[in-house]
């Protein structure tokens, strides 16, 4: 049996039997490829959402012990002494997002060594130092791709020694992508707002407000009543380019932490794969931040910054380790309400504290203060249904390969969620299928799961949007909002009370106890399905008239409920967040 690890099809054998490691390998688009071959697709080892459940609560124990030994590596190569706590901020997130991922890699090889037997596979000629990645960013556009996953599990394929490969003399390129470049009157609007910050004095500027989520008028207006001058936001990311890398270091060390077999890999692949950010472009980073960012500041507040950041995270660090108090909020949906959530760990672990939308920390362990939430609080001003406009499906997408550990569906689970809008669609009626405009995720469509395609293939072409309009825009325009999946959009509708219909998976998205029976009482009114048919159901019973079944005084009840607890606007939004900020100033 032949192994195929990727979708790369001149690592490929066309005869034999086939064994794919994965969904992953499968592009929709090559169907008439892959389905001529003899092939079985290995089952994923994380399809037993019990055993994800409890190899997430180990790995965070894993990353614990080797955030603590890259911390020691970093503090000797750059002949410094930082506390844990803030290279947790500089690469935490990074060294996560690494470990879980390789932990899913290694786990799938390790899957075929135990149940197959595997005569060959092909690993391209790969080069290590090519895969460096220059930040957190630059990281994360290749784990998402083909390549960088192909050179993994060629990694692991050798370290391991047991499964047959053959090098073949493909040395792929790195193809990740650049970060968009803004429009030059928004690089006109950076440089002024760059220059007019130089002449604040930082008693003038207390919190920092960096990478938000409020509109403009509304932290403008937060900002005056702390009596400090405006500062929409601070419009640099001080990411490099990768430069010269320290390439005898970073095959020479090896860190010391652990006895198993995915231990030593670890000990090998993080001083390797570290991105340049952190080791040889740190220090010039972290004298651009300091000379960027302001000196002295009490508070700094980001929804988004801690993760990809790296000029920030370095300036949070050193400013936290003189005092300043770092707080973060969620930039979406699924905070606070999923089972269990990766990044959530991270911004709860990092700040001093955490504003929620809402709801607060069921252990209590951590400082969550609920607050109306900065992406919500302007919505109701932008959202309206219109009584005959169309029904819009929104529909999300995820990579194809495992990069994150939480209540979502991951790697081949993605396609259950495909067939549920499928299933949706088709079991709606033709009057509501002439109103239904279907909006895929524009800023994931070449994440290889070729949604489009499929629902062409289906004969529902005519059903996609292909207004490219925000999506506000496009809700105002719909006299019912339908969403698939647990993130922000349905909090958005539900805080600006735009009716709406929500169905997903509860095995793919679970949720905690705390957030239970509010998703409950969702079901109890017909706003929340488990399963599509369900759901096309309910909008079939509705289309016609969705607000006077939404407006009902029961529903209604129950939708503020739900919503000061995970999309809390308030009715003095200002007072509530100059008041906890004020605390923090004092």
């Amino acid at each position: 049996m032949f192994l195929i690890t990727t979708p790369i099809e001149d690592t490929w054998k066309k005869s034999g039997k086939i064994l794919f490691l994965g969904e992953w390998c499968k592009i929709y688009s090559r169907k008439s490829i892959w389905s001529k071959l003899d092939y079985e697709v290995l089952p994923y080892h994380w399809d037993d959402r019990e055993k994800y459940y409890q190899d997430y609560k180990k790995l965070g124990i894993v990353y614990e012990k080797y955030l603590s030994k890259t911390a020691l590596l970093l503090n000797e190569y750059h002949s410094c002494d930082h506390s844990l706590r803030y290279w947790r901020i500089v690469i935490g997130f990074w060294l996560s997002y690494l470990i879980n991922i390789l932990f899913d890699r290694y786990s799938s090889i390790n899957t075929v060594r135990r149940y197959h037997s595997i005569d060959s596979t092909f690993v391209m000629k790969n080069d290590c130092k090519k895969w460096v990645a220059s930040n957190f960013l630059d990281f994360r556009n290749q784990f998402r791709t083909d390549n960088w996953n192909h050179f993994i599990y060629g990694e692991l394929i050798k370290y391991v020694d047991d499964i047959p490969y053959e090098i073949i003399g493909l040395d792929k390129i790195p193809n990740n992508k650049k970060s968009k470049t803004n429009g030059i009157n928004k690089k006109v609007i950076k440089k002024i707002f760059n220059q007019y910050k130089d002449w604040i004095p930082d008693s003038r500027n207390q919190v920092a407000f960096v990478d938000h989520t409020f509109n403009t008028f509304d932290i403008i207006k937060l900002q005056l009543s702390l009596k400090q001058f405006p500062i929409p936001d601070y419009y640099s990311n001080l990411n490099m380019e990768i430069g010269t890398l320290d390439i005898p270091f970073r095959k020479s060390t090896k860190l010391n932490c652990g006895n198993s077999e995915f231990d030593q890999l670890l000990n090998i692949l993080i001083p390797r794969l570290i991105p340049s950010a952190y080791l040889e472009n740190y220090k010039t980073i972290k004298n651009r931040c300091l000379d960027f960012y302001p000196n002295k500041v009490s508070a700094i507040y980001t929804t988004s910054s801690y993760s990809g950041n790296e000029g920030f995270k370095i300036w949070a660090a050193e400013k936290t380790n003189n005092g300043s108090k770092l707080i973060i909020g969620p930039h979406g949906g699924g905070f606070g309400n999923s089972l269990f959530d990766q990044s959530l760990d991270h911004q709860l672990d990092i700040s001093d504290r955490y504003f929620s939308w809402g709801w607060e920390s069921p252990n209590k362990k951590n400082d969550v203060v609920p607050l109306p939430a900065d992406k919500l609080i302007s919505i109701k001003k932008k959202l309206k249904p219109k009584s005959e406009g169309d029904i819009l499906l929104v529909c999300a997408s995820f990579p194809r390969y495992f990069y994150y550990m939480g209540s979502y569906p991951i790697a081949g689970q993605f396609l259950k969620y495909i067939d549920d809008q499928l299933s949706f669609i088709s079991n709606l009626s033709e009057d509501v299928k002439s109103l239904l405009k279907i909006r895929l995720h524009t800023q994931r469509r070449g994440l290889g799961w070729d949604i489009g395609l499929r629902l062409n293939d289906y004969g529902y072409k005519s059903l996609i949007d292909t207004n490219t309009n925000h999506l506000y825009d496009r809700i105002n325009q719909s006299r019912l909002c339908i969403a698939t999946y647990n993130a922000t959009v349905f909090l958005e509708t539900l805080s600006a009370n735009i009716p709406t219909i929500l169905y997903w998976d509860p095995n793919h998205s679970e949720n905690n106890a705390m957030a239970q029976p509010y998703f409950n009482e969702l079901r109890s009114v017909g706003i929340l399905h488990d399963s599509p048919e369900n759901a096309a159901k309910m909008v079939n019973e509705i289309y016609s008239n969705p607000c006077t079944w939404w407006n009902q005084q029961e529903i209604q009840i129950i939708i503020k409920k739900f919503c000061e607890k995970f999309a809390y606007v308030g009715d003095d939004w200002i007072n509530e967040w100059k008041t906890e900020l004020q605390s923090l100033i004092d």
